[in-house]
């Protein structure tokens, strides 16, 4: 799809590489989102990818895709600094619900309860310390699921 930005071209390579593979019997250590953001990371402070250690992580057939990504290097890296510069607007503020007396219905959907999940998530990571990471692999999901709405409508 010509119309999927950077990072969600990004994703949909390293997820379809990830199910291939998976699909050949392959089992990794990490998620789709953070092999992503682990690439990103190396792209952004070293400026290259360290290959040595992301293809311990993915394995040798992660060569193919590694040099599509660094050949986009400089778009992947200023599209993924303007994303987090608006991390606060993708993923919201984490809001603490109203305990309200008596008893309570709640009906929400799917996408909600999700969400919910996610920011619990998140509030517990910033008390661990550990939500660098988490809040970077939330706005990768973000834009996979960008990217997969994108391209249910076309």
């Amino acid at each position: 799809v010509d119309d999927l930005s950077n990072l969600e071209w990004m994703h949909s390579l390293i997820a379809a590489y990830f199910v291939e593979q998976q699909g050949q019997g392959e089992d990794f250590a990490v998620t789709a989102e953070q092999a992503m953001h682990q690439l990103l990371s190396s792209l952004e402070q070293q400026g290259h990818i360290d290959e040595e250690s992301i293809l311990g992580l993915l394995g040798f057939g992660a060569i193919d895709i590694l040099s599509r990504i660094v050949e986009r290097r400089q778009a992947l890296v200023k599209e993924w600094a303007a994303v987090k510069a608006n991390a606060s607007q993708m993923l919201g503020k984490a809001k603490e619900p109203k305990v309200l007396p008596g008893q309570m219905i709640t009906v929400s959907s799917q996408s909600a309860k999700l969400q919910g999940k996610a920011d619990r998530k998140l509030r517990k990571a910033q008390e661990k310390g550990t939500a660098n990471e988490e809040q970077a692999v939330q706005l990768i999901q973000r834009i996979a699921h960008k990217a997969e709405m994108k391209a249910r409508d076309a």
